[in-house]
């Protein structure tokens, strides 16, 4: 078997030419803390609360769901949240700018299973001694073309990239080459840049149009975003009939696991979910697919959007402020949802002061001057990656 190593030449932090910063934004620390606090609250209630409907409707969309919470003594560890959990570890023992080597030896000292697709074959192909990202290319791994770890696993990145999509941007494409490639990278430069946006937006049309301009032209996962933007408009209050939309035009090609598939899902209950948490999280579990981790994301933009504070209580609640790790070795085995708020708040000082911001004292409190980015369309086709074959 031939064995693809790929070369990658990444710059994280300042210096960057795309992304050009448009102006200078106050973020004060207690309303960046809240937003932070209130992305994990809604990625974890909506991935509790989406996982009894993961991957159950394909062919039709399913009924509508009630309100009816399982997850009543706080958030279990899950796919969705628990690589983030290893990644923002990973940045607090090595850097923002931690290797690919570095990044290998912390997924295989934290991550031994609960993992599937293209993350586990990632995993494999790391014990082997292969390293990122040719663990992610699909040359490697037959997962990665599809696989929706893309958008699942690198919700951190916009959350640590206040009003710096580009930065966020950067953060995600290379993060998400640990496991997959091409179609399946564009959903992280989507899904982060609208993260790093939500902490200055609060609408939901105009994220998904920042979100866009994330994406490249001749991208199919864009075609796929925009098309929802179109269906919502040709049925406003029809969200079934542009569910069907959907499947009828891309679910030959993509299976219910895949970025575009499921990307296009999230869209679509954004839209159709006004911006509403509850409405938008019941109405993903109908749409189906592999729902989990719709919930889980949309969940935790929703969340960064409105804080902790705007959040509905019978959703948040539940969660006790606590996330139970079953999954990941050798971290936490229980941890405040708002201690790991605080810790990724901590990363994002560090990445807005390397962007050119500013962490002052105004009346008495903290605030952050923060050079706001634009996003950027990256080529689908990364030149600055150069493959070769290798026995």
């Amino acid at each position: 078997m031939k064995i693809v190593h790929v070369i990658a030449v990444v710059g994280l932090l300042a210096g960057a030419a795309v992304g050009v910063a448009e102006e200078t934004a106050v973020l004060p620390a207690d309303v960046y803390y809240d937003k932070v606090y209130g992305g994990w609250l809604g990625e974890c209630a909506g991935n509790m609360f989406g996982l009894p409907h993961e991957l159950k409707y394909d062919a039709e969309p399913g009924p509508e769901v009630p309100f009816k919470p399982d997850y009543t003594d706080g958030a279990r560890s899950d796919d969705d949240t628990d690589i983030e959990y290893v990644y923002l570890h990973a940045v607090e023992k090595h850097g923002l700018d931690l290797s690919y080597e570095e990044v290998a030896k912390e997924w295989m000292d934290h991550i031994h299973g609960h993992i599937w697709v293209a993350n586990a074959r990632a995993l494999e192909l790391m014990r082997q001694g292969l390293l990122p990202p040719a663990t992610g290319h699909p040359a490697n791994n037959d997962k990665a073309w599809f696989n929706l770890s893309g958008q699942f696993s690198q919700e951190l990145w916009g959350m640590i990239s206040p009003g710096m999509p580009a930065t966020a941007q950067k953060f995600a494409d290379k993060f998400a080459h640990v496991v997959v490639y091409g179609e399946s990278v564009m959903a992280a430069h989507y899904f982060c840049a609208m993260y790093a946006e939500a902490f200055f937006e609060g609408d939901v049309r105009t994220l998904v149009e920042k979100g866009l301009s994330a994406l490249p032209a001749d991208s199919e996962f864009r075609q796929a975003i925009a098309d929802c933007v179109a269906w919502h408009k040709e049925f406003p209050n029809d969200s079934r009939a542009a569910r069907k939309a959907l499947h009828r035009k891309y679910r030959e090609k993509w299976n219910p696991n895949s970025s575009v598939l499921n990307g296009a899902a999230c869209t679509l209950g954004l839209l159709y979910g006004g911006g509403d948490f509850e409405k938008t999280i019941l109405l993903l579990c109908s749409i189906g697919y592999d729902a989990d981790c719709n919930t889980a994301t949309v969940g935790g933009l929703l969340g960064v959007m409105k804080g902790a504070s705007g959040l509905p209580e019978r959703w948040v609640k539940p969660l006790k402020d606590t996330y139970r790790n079953v999954t990941r070795e050798n971290l936490p085995k229980e941890e405040k949802i708002s201690s790991i708020a605080r810790r990724i708040v901590a990363i994002g000082e560090k990445v807005l002061v390397a962007n050119g911001g500013k962490i002052e004292m105004l009346d008495g409190k903290k605030i952050y001057r923060i050079r706001r980015q634009r996003p950027f369309a990256p080529s689908l086709d990364p030149r600055r990656r150069e493959a070769h074959d290798r026995s």
